[in-house]
């Protein structure tokens, strides 16, 4: 989440959540600025965030995978997404997914064609859509982090 608004605004909401992980702040007046613009200052605070938080994730990421707690590849992480208590979702920045659904919508079949209606430009938006929809973070890491994993992992919570 980032938090737009006044500085008195913004110091009176930091003291009184009770949010873990808020993203960011802005201090703007927002009243009747277009939706483009906040969204254009928003963008860069929510990237920056998450990949501020890839030493996080890397070391989640190693202490579930040895609990048997962690997927990787799009395909494991997209089926886990699915059906699994989701914690985090760790990807490489500049994984690009073009892929069809299968029709209960638990296979993703990579696809070159991302100009067909039936397509998904893009699986690991809607990965990452998915695991912030089921209650998990996510983390944006450089290239090459997740080599081992194939570019992609998912952190799973215990079902204890």
């Amino acid at each position: 989440m980032v938090v737009v608004g006044s500085d008195q605004l913004l110091a009176l909401f930091t003291s009184l959540t009770r949010i873990p992980r808020i993203a960011g702040t802005i201090s703007a007046s927002i009243g009747s600025r277009p939706l483009s613009e906040l969204a254009q200052r928003t963008g860069p605070v929510m990237t920056a965030y998450l990949r501020g938080r890839q030493a996080e994730a890397l070391r989640l990421l190693d202490r579930r995978a040895g609990a048997r707690q962690a997927v990787s590849g799009m395909q494991s992480c997209w089926l886990a997404a699915r059906h699994e208590p989701v914690e985090m979702l760790a990807v490489e920045e500049s994984l690009f997914y073009p892929a069809r659904l299968s029709d209960d919508g638990d296979l993703l079949v990579p696809a070159e064609d991302v100009e067909h209606p039936e397509v998904l430009d893009d699986a690991v938006d809607e990965l990452i859509e998915l695991v912030l929809h089921r209650g998990g973070w996510v983390a944006l890491v450089e290239d090459g982090a997740l080599a081992a994993q194939d570019r992609v992992a998912l952190t799973v919570r215990s079902r204890r």
